[in-house]
């Protein structure tokens, strides 16, 4: 057995290696630990700008958290911001 992958903190632009799990690990279990730690389950991670799991065999950017917790708001999204359905009008209309 051997370690395989390394979960890495950013913050403060700096990286700096928290774990290392070892080809036996799932990436289910890794990608859970590396949320726990995004979500302060670890004082000394928070707060945290980005946590990736690379595969240091490879290379590859296994899991990163601001990739898989990311979404853009299509331009729409407030088009119906403040419409009162059983007024029947936008609450500033009223």
């Amino acid at each position: 057995m051997s370690t395989r992958y390394s979960v890495s903190i950013y913050r403060d632009g700096e990286e700096e290696s928290i774990a290392l799990f070892s080809d036996k690990a799932s990436i289910s279990a890794m990608i859970t630990f590396a949320d726990s730690q995004f979500d302060c389950g670890n004082s000394l991670t928070c707060p945290a700008d980005n946590i990736r799991i690379i595969d240091m065999e490879t290379g590859e950017l296994i899991f990163d958290w601001q990739d898989e917790h990311s979404w853009d708001e299509p331009d729409w999204i407030d088009d119906d911001m403040g419409f009162d359905p059983y007024l029947g009008c936008y609450t500033d209309d009223c």
